[in-house]
């Protein structure tokens, strides 16, 4: 995905059980977003600020969701709010895809690339 963005949405969530249903219901309002693309980009912004909102409670009651749109595609984002998301980052290992964790699964059949570390998961799908 190209590192120059054309617009970025930046959001901060109180880190509750219910955002995952508040990022989906906020992807179907990005109105930049291509029809085909809505419903791939709820689920994987559903599933990375679930997986920060287990980790929040580590770091800060605020979880950070973001969408970077590029002339390819999406970047989107999710930490617990204030820590670095690095995209680029490797994915982790099949260990971790084979203990159950249904969302990592999720975000890589859906996404085109994607790293998940230390609570933060970023995600890119091109359209």
């Amino acid at each position: 995905m190209a590192e120059t963005f054309e617009q970025t949405m930046r959001i901060h969530l109180w880190a509750d059980v219910h955002v995952p249903k508040w990022a989906r219901q906020l992807v179907r309002q990005i109105d930049w977003l291509p029809a085909p693309a809505v419903e791939d980009a709820a689920l994987v912004a559903s599933e990375l600020v679930s997986n920060a909102v287990g980790h929040a409670a580590l770091a800060a009651d605020v979880v950070e969701l973001r969408f970077s749109r590029a002339a390819e595609g999406l970047l989107i984002e999710a930490g617990p709010a204030g820590m670095a998301i690095e995209p680029g980052r490797s994915r982790p290992s099949t260990t971790i895809l084979a203990d159950g964790v249904l969302g990592v699964a999720v975000v890589d059949g859906v996404a085109n690339d994607w790293g998940i570390v230390d609570g933060s998961g970023w995600a890119a799908l091109r359209f």
